[in-house]
């Protein structure tokens, strides 16, 4: 009696070790057109796919999430991206709606900043696809492609830039007040 309920126990854990997260499949709304679902994305933009890459992190439940890490080239901003190469995440699990990219393939890509870990994700429910089903999205952004595609993007230094100004900006203030205070104790001394 107590081989069976070892062997019940032992097929009990084996089953409880499954993670039934596998046996779900997406499913979600429709997203809107894509004029509304460029509103509500941070970044949109056409590219091809440069490399991917798995990646494993712990949550907060101390669960393995898997997602793959996706870097893009030659890239059409239409919304927000300054750089020559971006960087997304998609989660690698069908239960969390995650796309199957493809090195070297062409998508329309909308991606949004995740609250939780920093990461810009991407994901099936939204708009991203291969540019070769994306007839509405295309004719929608026609205007903005055609110009963005005759600008390429650099690297750019903005921070460096901005951290430039605001550097210069506390100096000319730091000199200022010097100023004013040698001023004020040249008008005392007198």
């Amino acid at each position: 009696m107590k081989k069976i309920i070892s062997l019940f126990i032992l097929i009990l854990s084996m089953f409880s070790l499954y993670s039934p997260s596998q046996t779900f499949a997406c499913s979600c709304m429709m997203p809107q057109n894509p004029e509304i679902e460029m509103e509500k994305a941070d970044y949109v933009f056409i590219a091809t796919v440069d490399s991917l890459n798995q990646q494993s992190q712990i949550n907060q439940i101390f669960w393995l999430e898997t997602s793959l890490e996706v870097t893009f080239k030659n890239i059409t901003n239409i919304k927000w991206v300054n750089s020559p190469n971006f960087l997304i995440h998609t989660p690698q699990d069908w239960a969390a709606c995650w796309i199957n990219f493809k090195e070297d393939k062409e998508y329309i890509v909308y991606a949004h900043e995740s609250d939780n870990n920093g990461r810009i994700t991407s994901w099936l429910c939204g708009r991203t696809t291969l540019t070769e089903y994306a007839e509405d999205d295309l004719a929608a952004f026609k205007d903005i492609i055609q110009k963005n595609k005759n600008t390429p993007i650099t690297k750019t230094n903005s921070q460096i830039n901005y951290f430039a100004i605001i550097w210069s900006l506390i100096t000319l203030l730091i000199l200022l007040i010097l100023w004013i205070y040698k001023l004020s104790k040249q008008k005392n001394t007198d």
